[in-house]
């Protein structure tokens, strides 16, 4: 997300789905990009006048409608989602945000994106996230992540596990 924030040169928003995942965003971005302001929207803070502006999808769904529209809604010029497999057919409110904010660039970022491939097309919750986020155009593997040190090996341990049943009289 960095690299593609830094290479289009867009104001940003970024939306994630847990505050944990705001201040991680917000403290990576400040780090790779530490000449562009990057500011929060949620856990408290409501500052969205930054060239990238963090925020989660709670506070953007808890928001003021008038208060949306007039900072929110048609002020950025990317928008990247991450976890974007939280976007489905069951969160309207959270899809409903979403296609508020207008924008021509929107992204979503997914390492559990297989799930959404196994959807059959008609299932609401493809049909959803491709809508708000266009077509999957970018994948790659597991075996690629772990081979590239982007993901560690998972390590598997089979425990034997021996039970005894005491009869009851």
């Amino acid at each position: 997300a960095a690299q593609l924030i830094w290479e289009l040169e867009l104001r940003t928003l970024f939306v994630v789905t847990s505050d944990l995942l705001l201040s991680q965003a917000a403290k990576a971005f400040e780090k790779a990009m530490p000449s562009i302001r990057v500011t929060r929207l949620g856990s408290g803070d409501r500052d969205v006048t930054g060239e990238i502006v963090v925020a989660t999808a709670q506070s953007l769904g808890a928001a003021d409608p008038k208060w949306f529209s007039e900072r929110i809604a048609n002020k950025f010029s990317l928008l990247i989602c991450d976890e974007v497999h939280h976007l489905d057919g069951k969160g309207h409110h959270w899809r409903n945000t979403m296609l508020g904010i207008k924008t021509r660039r929107r992204y979503g970022l997914s390492a559990t994106v297989e799930i959404q491939r196994g959807r059959n097309i008609k299932d609401p919750s493809s049909i959803w996230l491709e809508g708000i986020t266009g077509p999957i155009i970018y994948s790659k593997s597991i075996k690629d992540m772990v081979d590239g040190g982007w993901l560690v090996p998972p390590i598997v341990y089979f425990r034997r596990h021996k039970t005894e049943f005491i009869r009851g009289k």
